[in-house]
């Protein structure tokens, strides 16, 4: 059988269509200091684009803030936990703007003293007191560093995260249509702040750090028809915190979209468009690269096309060779146009 993927170009825009290491409650340091961990089982990045099968999971969700991950109930991710005495919450927001926690603004330091790695102050000390040789250059940028390295007897030494460490359970539900069925179905959070674990169903599915990034998730495996249970845990600070010491509000949260959408079980994952101008301005070159992802289905033959428009109508059409896409397999389409005239 032949399939035929489309990618439609309009304007020069496109639009297209496990295994888990710890349980995360028994060792959350694990994972919030662990500088070989900063996501796990997280789909690969890609350019933005919500297919049409889609929810919103934007809303009113229950929560339940604490100044400690230890606070928080053991069991607050089981689908048949009595969550009914929570707060209610806004996602998306920080939970700081709802009423929880305290707003902090920094500019450059974090809101908790810390110091640098002992590993580090031992090499810095051994290069000023010359135990380790260095030029008066290298021995001055030394003495700087540790002028600033903390004296106070709380410091948090790098990458390490304090004790006090405002986090917050979330839980809501959501129902899976049944025209759904037989697609690859994914949950999309697009911005937490800075640490998030997630469940679905009360079985762990992925970790993330990194406030200002997006992290997708399949949980084909995790969902069934019906009525379904998402739970999050946030934690203001992880090891990733000490990468966005910048200048401004230090807020957590859900601060961001939340999705789940589904997809068929062979897919347009990711794509590139590249329009390169001739020196006079006047025409223009098309390359457009199209990563092909297939899930749980047979190997088949396919075939990549696209096309771009003008006004509603096609002003040009190109189309990749046939390929073979295995299960659970991937392929790169290169589609290529010249003299692309520049629409005025």
């Amino acid at each position: 059988m032949k399939n035929i993927i489309t990618l439609l170009v309009l304007l020069l825009s496109t639009a297209a269509l496990s295994a888990q290491d710890k349980p995360f409650l028994e060792d959350i340091p694990y994972y919030i200091e662990n500088l070989s961990v900063f996501e796990l089982n997280q789909e690969d990045s890609r350019s933005y684009h919500t297919p049409e099968k889609s929810i919103s999971l934007n809303g009113n969700w229950k929560f339940r803030y604490a100044e400690t991950p230890a606070e928080i109930p053991s069991d607050f991710f089981k689908t048949g936990y009595n969550d009914r005495k929570w707060d209610n919450i806004q996602v998306p927001s920080n939970w700081e703007m709802q009423g929880f926690g305290e707003p902090l603004f920094r500019n450059m330091t974090t809101p908790f003293p810390n110091t640098l790695p002992s590993t580090m102050r031992d090499s810095l000390e051994k290069v000023v007191d010359g135990r380790l040789p260095a030029s008066e250059m290298e021995k001055r940028w030394a003495r700087y560093q540790l002028s600033g390295v903390s004296r106070d007897p709380f410091a948090v030494e790098v990458p390490y995260t304090p004790e006090f460490n405002p986090t917050g359970a979330y839980r809501t539900s959501f129902t899976i249509p049944s025209s759904w069925k037989g697609d690859r179905i994914f949950l999309r959070l697009e911005k937490v702040a800075s640490a998030s674990f997630i469940w679905i169903n009360g079985q762990q599915v992925g970790y993330n750090e990194g406030a200002q990034e997006p992290a997708e998730y399949d949980i084909t495996d995790y969902v069934k028809p019906g009525k379904n249970f998402l739970s999050v845990l946030v934690l203001k600070y992880s090891d990733g915190y000490y990468l966005e010491t910048q200048d401004y509000w230090r807020l957590a949260g859900i601060f961001d979209d939340v999705w789940v959408f589904a997809t068929p079980q062979a897919r347009i994952f990711d794509w590139q468009v590249i329009t390169d101008f001739d020196k006079s301005y006047t025409d223009s070159e098309l390359d457009i690269t199209v990563d092909v992802r297939g899930y749980n289905h047979a190997s088949e033959i396919y075939t990549v096309t696209a096309e771009v428009s003008r006004n509603g109508r096609m002003a040009a059409a190109m189309t990749g060779g046939p390929f073979v896409l295995k299960q659970n397999g991937k392929h790169q389409s290169s589609l290529f146009l010249q003299n692309l005239i520049i629409w005025k």
